[in-house]
């Protein structure tokens, strides 16, 4: 096509200034002249104002002219493929999956199965190789397998020893439910052993039962003689283990006075083997007739394992005879006794005894070893109501 644009050129209109101001195109048909017309088919030119408008459209390379939405292009804004890759829900293939990862197949086990970062093991539950133990901790190729066969051989209490305090030399022993540091005289005391243990010849050991009792005998006690108030006269017997005494008895040969009364004391030996202090007073029983007289306690006493002495002495009333070892010369000795229920062996400590003016027994006396001159050390029962 060939547009010939002039002043004078047919078809044309020009203004003052030289300005088109109405073209007319024609098109040949066949031949002379031949052009093309405007219009919006393949044989037409297209308008210019609009390509021109097409043309600078094409150029922009930044934001979205169109306005167009991730739905409009199938995009998921959501993340929602993403999170089903992240879980595996949304994947077609979940082994190769976990493989791609680096996941093990633990990762298909429920999330109850797997350890918290900080977690324990029960025996039961652990597996020792014992293989290859050599015995040594110290060496450094020991494996983990070694070192816990080792740790589970030193068989230490599943929940450990508390550290219960106390000092060098104690006992480490259970107490009422927990471990406990017992001192040498706490578990002396535990095993029913004597606090302290009188010379060889003072044992005259008793062994208490709830049959038969214990008896405190001297050798020659079958004699007998007036019970005085002036001096209280007492006889050891070791008791070879812990027991209750609920009454004491004296054998009385002849009756005394309308009221007559004897007191009976019982005392702790000390550490050197020696009547101590007074355990208990034991009260008083009427001695107004012959026979064997019981002084039942108002509460029966617990007496630890151990040396104790027996003492005796007139409370009240006068003339009274008792059984025991009588004694004519200031300082004299009982030569023996016996000891339990049947008299089968001999104790060789003298008796003790000190001086009184009657009434409740002394707490802290003076002791002197020996029966005063016109005394006697009378034969003691134990009546035993229980034992460990």
């Amino acid at each position: 096509m060939t547009v010939s644009i002039s002043g004078t050129t047919p078809g044309i209109a020009v203004d003052g200034t030289g300005a088109v101001v109405n073209v007319t195109v024609t098109t040949g048909a066949g031949g002379g002249g031949g052009g093309v017309e405007l219009g919006e088919t393949s044989t037409t030119a297209y308008r210019g104002d609009r390509g021109k408008t097409a043309y600078d459209h094409s150029q922009v390379t930044t934001g979205n002219p169109h306005g167009t939405t991730a739905s409009d292009v199938g995009a998921d804004p959501a993340g929602t493929a993403a999170g089903l890759v992240d879980d595996l829900s949304g994947v077609s293939n979940q082994a190769t999956a976990r493989t791609n990862l680096g996941l093990g197949t633990a990762a298909t086990a429920a999330t109850g199965d797997f350890a918290a970062a900080s977690h324990t093991h029960t025996g039961t539950q652990v597996s020792v190789d014992a293989s290859g133990f050599n015995g040594n901790l110290t060496t450094s190729d020991d494996t983990v397998q070694e070192i816990a066969q080792k740790l589970d051989d030193l068989v230490i209490p599943a929940a450990g020893i508390a550290d219960p305090g106390g000092a060098n030399d104690d006992f480490l022993q259970r107490k009422a439910g927990a471990w406990a540091a017992l001192t040498v005289a706490q578990v002396k005391t535990d095993l029913g052993i004597p606090s302290s243990i009188p010379p060889l010849g003072d044992l005259n050991p008793v062994w208490p039962n709830t049959t038969d009792g214990v008896g405190v005998f001297v050798l020659g006690g079958g004699s007998s003689a007036v019970l005085v108030g002036t001096v209280a006269v007492a006889l050891g017997v070791t008791l070879l283990r812990t027991c209750t005494v609920s009454a004491v008895k004296i054998a009385v040969n002849s009756g005394g006075s309308t009221g007559a009364k004897a007191r009976v004391g019982i005392y702790a030996a000390g550490s050197n083997g020696r009547p101590g202090s007074l355990v208990l007073d034991c009260g008083t029983v009427l001695i107004e007739s012959g026979g064997t007289k019981t002084l039942t306690l108002g509460t029966p006493q617990q007496l630890t394992a151990g040396l104790y002495f027996f003492a005796t002495s007139l409370d009240t009333g006068t003339s009274a005879t008792i059984y025991g070892y009588a004694s004519s010369t200031s300082g004299s000795q009982g030569s023996g006794g016996f000891r339990g229920a049947m008299p089968d062996n001999l104790f060789r400590s003298g008796a003790y005894s000190f001086a009184t003016t009657g009434g409740a027994m002394t707490s802290t006396p003076t002791w002197t070893l020996g029966v005063s001159s016109g005394a006697i050390c009378a034969n003691i029962g134990l009546t035993i109501a229980s034992v460990p």
